[in-house]
């Protein structure tokens, strides 16, 4: 007889299907015992980050879940070993707080924040490990918005489009671009307009390069338009 198939992944991200994916997982793995979050991670089928932003803590979830779960005080050290040992791991680079869970980090955000002193992710990480959060090189704010170039705009779309494989959406180059994209409304008329002029200037597919793939973005937005066009045809017929 086989085997009954289980998904990786839980259907739903309900308080009851999580509480009951927690005793699922304490019976199998760990004879009825509360796991560690390192453990759970390796067999739960919900991430450890989601049951914290979830129930508060893992504490909290283990206590709803009927499990004796004994908070003990915790060492500032024992925060911030846990800390170097994730930035260690991440090649002394900056990190989220999902790569921190997700990675066997042991203590919920807030418990980080409250007890290093800090109020948000991204200053705890600069004041403890002098991790900076990277933040987006904007071109825009090197040169004057008349300086750039039609040459500037299309070398930094083709970067993004090239770095990607396909045709950007709107909201990647927003993402991923480092000049604005209203910056190219303004420059061609409209986001479009400017892909049409890069596409017949570099002769790339408007949809993407050879074999790839269009996003959900692209696709939708094709649709409109054609939508659009055969609205307006047929409504020019009336008139």
């Amino acid at each position: 007889m086989s085997k009954a198939f289980e998904p990786n992944r839980l259907t739903s991200y309900t308080n009851e299907a999580i509480i009951a994916e927690i005793k699922r997982v304490a019976k199998k793995y760990f004879g009825n015992k509360c796991p560690k979050t390192t453990d759970f991670n390796k067999y739960g089928r919900v991430k450890v980050n989601t049951i914290i932003r979830r129930f508060s803590s893992w504490s909290n979830a283990m206590k709803e879940s009927g499990f004796a779960y004994e908070r003990r005080i915790i060492e500032k050290s024992d925060l911030i070993e846990d800390l170097k040992k994730i930035k260690k791991m991440n090649q002394d680079k900056y990190f989220t707080f999902d790569f921190y869970t997700n990675k066997g980090g042991k203590y919920s955000s807030e418990t980080l924040k409250k007890r290093l002193g800090y109020s948000t992710w991204p200053s705890m990480l600069e004041g403890v490990l002098t991790l900076k959060k990277q933040t987006k090189v904007i071109i825009v704010s090197k040169l004057n918005q008349k300086q750039l170039t039609e040459k500037h705009l299309f070398t930094e779309l083709k970067r993004v489009w090239d770095a990607l494989g396909r045709r950007p959406s709107y909201a990647e180059f927003r993402k991923q671009g480092r000049i604005g994209t209203k910056v190219y409304e303004r420059k061609f008329g409209t986001w479009r307009n400017a892909i049409e002029r890069f596409c017949s200037k570099y002769r790339y597919n408007f949809q993407g390069t050879k074999g790839s793939l269009a996003t959900k973005e692209i696709l939708l937005a094709e649709l409109r338009r054609v939508a659009d066009s055969q609205l307006s045809h047929f409504l020019g017929g009336w008139f």
